[in-house]
């Protein structure tokens, strides 16, 4: 999963929230945490979250497939 957004936007006891809840979801998922030091700009400049959610190597999950539908 990766989450983007200016910093008062994503506080950090938030971020080891969903990483804890992520782990629990998914044991074997590798997670990794740090700073995006980028100029925000559009949307994210206002005060936007950009979220992203990667999954590889699953090939029979319903609750992933729940999800597309």
């Amino acid at each position: 999963s990766l989450l983007v957004g200016p910093s008062e936007e994503l506080p950090r006891s938030g971020i080891e929230r969903s990483k804890q809840w992520i782990t629990k979801a998914m044991p074997n998922a590798r997670l990794r945490a740090g700073d995006l030091p980028i100029r925000w700009t559009g949307k994210l400049a206002r005060g936007g979250v950009m979220g992203i959610l990667m999954l590889s190597g699953i090939r029979n999950f319903p609750r992933i497939k729940k999800l597309g539908n």
